[in-house]
């Protein structure tokens, strides 16, 4: 910004001298360009430095020893009052330039005049106005105004509101990804430990402070007297919690569940959601959680709400905790029927798997999916025959088979399995005693009363019935342990493709007896 900027103003100075100005007054009143005044390029024009001391000596030499020379006299300070100023009456004849930092900016940004009040609150962020300066917060300065400039620029600054234009200095401190007051809380979120709240120190550093607490009021209701971001994340995760039952929230949290945030609840939920669905802000959504949680002693309270009041709510994972601890105690009760709210068992499971931490916990419900599915086994009656019992394996039972695979394979999946213990011993034993015992038994009873009569193709006759009459390349898959069940769902993979035809006809393998 500094080198543009120096252009532009080495542009209009010689353009005043070229159309005959001698001398011209440049009080800088920031004195942001103290150590860049000599870099411009401007001929026979010599640059004179005002101070607070060296007037007459200017005065003497620009009106009695050279009256004839150009000069470009600059002043790192506002131009003194007219009592106090010994250049008061060369000035009558002079030119006087104005090139301050900040009007500089909103020239290159294009900045609407109505938008010039919320720029001049930006002094500190842009390192003007303080006087004497390090080198290195000058330099400082520059980076955060090139880095404003550049965001500025992508946007539509026309049709922006006043509160823009500091949201867009603080995504230059926060680092946001994106010049939007979501990005924005995002970044502010996500800036290390909310506990040690270095962003609040960045912005204080800045002059951005009490700018940053007004738009968490305006945006979302939070407002304290000595505001800090923990509060400000405890309060966003009580109100979110509790959004579909302000009224009955714990009364351990109507402590931070202000009325403002409670009016704010849709901006709350909104954007705690969009960070959850985020694959960038996701993790840092799991980190506050966790604060907010351990803050909040969400463990304990959590227990005493009613489960219909955070059957939705995704904001701690220890509410799929509670729920999964209810389906557990359901199934192991063999309670097919229970709900909540009107959902059953797999509705719960299936919504809760689409939600935020559905990833964390989908071994475990698909474990008590395929756990409440296995139960139907529990009063399995096989049929006679050997017909209907081919025609009912191949129709529904073989659905039992699939469970207690899906439970066992998601069981492995699961880190901490003693909540799983007793429901995994529950359900070994209906799938072994209440279903595969009996249909084991009723196969055999049902071979031997069938004398091996045909009742569907038999396998011998594979080859000759399906692999010799075909004109195209067949591939046959042989395998000794691929079970009925399992390739009936590589069944319905292939269904997927449109392009496909599939049919998975049954046949009778031949016996062997010893």
């Amino acid at each position: 910004m500094a080198e543009l900027n120096l252009q532009e103003i080495e542009k209009k100075l010689n353009t005043e001298f070229e159309n005959g100005q001698r001398l011209v007054f440049w009080y800088d009143a920031d004195g942001s360009f103290s150590d860049m005044v000599d870099q411009l390029k401007l001929g026979a024009v010599e640059i004179l430095h005002l101070t607070e001391r060296n007037a007459f000596r200017i005065k003497l030499l620009i009106e009695h020893e050279n009256p004839e020379g150009q000069y470009l006299i600059y002043a790192p300070f506002e131009k003194p009052p007219v009592s106090k100023n010994h250049l008061e009456d060369t000035l009558l004849y002079s030119k006087a330039f104005y090139a301050d930092k900040l009007s500089l900016i909103a020239a290159d940004i294009g900045l609407p005049s109505r938008l010039r009040s919320s720029l001049e609150s930006l002094k500190v962020f842009f390192a003007v106005g303080k006087g004497k300066m390090k080198a290195a917060e000058k330099k400082a300065g520059i980076r955060r105004a090139n880095a404003f400039i550049e965001r500025a620029k992508e946007m539509d600054l026309s049709s922006v509101d006043q509160e823009m234009i500091p949201v867009i200095a603080m995504c230059v401190v926060a680092k946001a990804r994106n010049t939007t007051v979501d990005g924005l809380f995002y970044a502010v979120l996500s800036y290390g430990d909310i506990r040690e709240q270095r962003i609040i120190t960045e912005f204080s550093q800045n002059g951005l402070t009490d700018v940053f607490w007004n738009l968490c009021e305006s945006r979302f209701g939070y407002t304290e007297a000595k505001p800090s971001l923990l509060k400000f994340v405890i309060t966003l995760f009580a109100v979110y919690t509790c959004k579909d039952y302000l009224t009955a929230a714990p009364s351990q949290w109507k402590l931070f569940m202000q009325e403002r945030m409670k009016r704010k609840v849709s901006n709350i939920s909104i954007m705690l959601e969009n960070m959850m669905n985020n694959m960038m802000h996701r993790d840092c959504f799991d980190t506050i959680s966790q604060v907010a949680s351990q803050e909040l002693d969400a463990a304990a309270i959590i227990q005493s709400l009613p489960l219909e009041s955070i059957l939705h709510t995704a904001s701690f994972a220890l509410i799929d905790h509670t729920l999964m601890q209810w389906i557990i105690e359901r199934e192991l009760a063999e309670d097919c029927n229970a709900s909540i709210s009107g959902c059953s068992i797999p509705d719960i499971c299936e919504e809760r798997l689409r939600l935020h931490f559905g990833t964390m916990f989908s071994a475990e419900y698909e474990a008590l999916l395929a756990g409440f599915r296995l139960l139907k086994a529990a009063h399995y009656v096989p049929a006679a025959s050997l017909s209907d019992l081919i025609q009912n394996y191949c129709k529904e039972d073989y659905k039992i088979d699939t469970e207690y695979r899906r439970f066992i394979s998601a069981l492995e999946r699961i880190e901490d399995k003693e909540p799983f213990e007793q429901l995994a011993e529950l359900l070994q034993n209906v799938y072994i005693t209440d279903y595969l015992e009996k249909i084991v038994y009723q196969w055999n009873v049902a071979y031997e009363e069938n004398a091996f009569r045909q009742v569907i193709a038999e396998q011998k006759n594979f080859y000759q019935e399906k692999v010799a009459p075909m004109r195209e390349k067949v591939v046959v898959i042989v395998s000794d342990g691929l079970r009925y069940e399992a390739a009936k769902e590589l069944e319905r993979m292939l269904r997927e493709d449109e392009n496909s035809e599939v049919s998975m006809p049954a046949m009778m393998t031949s016996l062997t007896l010893q």
